[in-house]
């Protein structure tokens, strides 16, 4: 049971981190969208999401 539960707070702050991480990036592109000077570099600012996880994970070793 305890395992049980380890398992489900891992896999619920591991979510809460992907998301934390996923909403920063929408920002920093929105703002690297706003500085760009041609339309091409603020399209590709917006499109070119690329989260990484990975970069988190080391925290979040036992996650």
């Amino acid at each position: 049971m305890q395992k049980r539960v380890e398992k489900h707070a891992r896999s619920w702050i591991r979510k809460l981190v992907i998301a934390s991480v996923r909403k920063n990036v929408v920002v920093m592109r929105r703002a690297a969208a706003q500085r760009a000077e041609t339309p091409r570099q603020a399209a590709k600012a917006r499109t070119h999401q690329k989260i990484h996880v990975l970069a988190v994970k080391p925290l979040f070793h036992w996650a």
